[in-house]
C-alpha cells in the first residue's frame, strides 16, 4: 500500500491538517485507533493532532522521510481517514483524482471507532 493520510479537521473544511505516512499505510487505521483510545484531548484539535502524529511516528521519530505534516494534499493514492474534532467523527474519504471526495463512504464516532475489533478491516471495507 502506498501513502496514506489522516486528515484532522477542526470546524470548517479549510481548517484541515494532513498527516502523511508513506510506509505505514496498511496500519493507519490501527494507528489512529491507538491514538484515540487514549481518550485524551478529543475536543482540542492541536493537541489531538500531535497525539495522532506521535502514534503515527512511534519508534521512528527523527527520520528524514516517511512522514509529513501539511495543510494540503501532497501525494495521494488511497482513501483518507478524516478526524472531525468538532463532531468527534472518524470518516473514510474516497479518492477523487489526486485528492479526496467530499462525501464520506463510512463514518464512526470516536467512541465507536475505539471499539472496532479490526479498524484496518473497517477501512478496507469502505475502500
Amino acid at each position: 500500500m502506498g501513502g496514506r493520510y489522516i486528515i484532522v479537521q477542526d470546524g470548517a473544511e479549510d481548517t484541515r491538517i494532513y498527516l502523511y505516512t508513506q510506509w505505514g499505510g496498511s496500519q493507519i487505521a490501527f494507528v489512529l485507533q491507538t491514538a484515540l483510545k487514549r481518550r485524551a484531548r478529543w475536543d482540542d484539535a492541536p493537541y489531538l493532532t500531535r497525539i495522532i502524529f506521535d502514534a503515527l511516528t512511534d519508534g521512528r521519530q527523527g527520520q528524514e522521510t516517511g512522514f509529513g505534516i501539511s495543510t494540503k494534499i501532497c501525494d495521494n493514492d488511497n482513501p483518507g481517514l478524516l478526524v472531525d474534532v468538532t463532531s468527534e467523527i472518524v470518516a473514510v474519504l474516497p479518492m477523487c483524482g489526486r485528492g479526496f471526495g467530499d462525501v464520506p463512504v463510512q463514518t464512526a464516532t470516536f467512541e465507536e471507532f475505539c471499539k472496532l475489533a479490526n479498524p484496518s478491516e473497517w477501512l478496507e471495507r469502505a475502500s
